[in-house]
């Protein structure tokens, strides 16, 4: 394994409003060439400038390989009877999550020697307004490129999925891509209202 840099581990999805009897999980994704060990990293809330309830996320040695998604979470056969499509090998069962509460809350993920790689503030706003109810609904990150506590930058996982991807690709991710394409409007000159000017 090889040292992170900033930029390297990514928060990438989040369930902070589990279903009846479910358990919440926290998403991270490898977003770099190289394999990352998770040995001594942490997550925590921060309050003020202070960083509260810490939690392990192991203290043996979990190889992130690049590219790789894992979800961290308090009980994997409860979240594997939620969300069966889940990756079971993708899955990491913690002692203790921070404090995630179902409305607005945030999380920090921190490295072995608890510098701050992400920090999340989030809110339940961020869900798509057309669903009437969050429970059992995870937020996805939809670009790893765009500033990750931007409200655009997270939308609530598909129904077609369950409504939550632990383990794997997120649903609703876009991969940013670049085009030397030129724009051009034929003919140069035209009226959208077709009234002559």
């Amino acid at each position: 394994s090889e040292e992170a840099a900033p930029g390297d581990v990514l928060l990438s999805e989040i369930l902070f409003y589990p279903r009846s009897g479910g358990v919440r999980f926290v998403e991270i994704y490898n977003n770099s060439d190289k394999p990352i060990n998770l040995k001594g990293w942490q997550l925590a809330n921060l309050e003020g400038d202070s960083l509260t309830n810490q939690s392990l996320i192991t203290d043996e040695n979990y190889q992130l390989a690049p590219q790789q998604y894992v979800a961290l979470t308090e009980d994997i056969i409860t979240l594997m009877g939620d969300y069966p499509v889940a990756t079971e090998g993708n899955l990491l069962q913690v002692e203790d999550l921070p404090s995630l509460p179902s409305d607005a809350g945030n999380v920090t993920l921190l490295s072995p020697s608890g510098e701050p790689m992400q920090y999340l503030a989030y809110d339940e706003d961020w869900h798509h307004p057309i669903l009437d109810d969050v429970r059992g609904v995870s937020l996805e990150r939809i670009s790893w490129e765009t500033e990750v506590n931007d409200p655009n930058n997270w939308q609530s996982a598909a129904q077609t999925v369950g409504f939550a991807t632990p383990g794997y690709a997120n649903s609703q991710t876009v991969k940013a891509s670049l085009t030397q394409a030129a724009l051009s409007v034929e003919p140069r000159v035209f009226t959208p209202d077709q009234d002559g000017f």
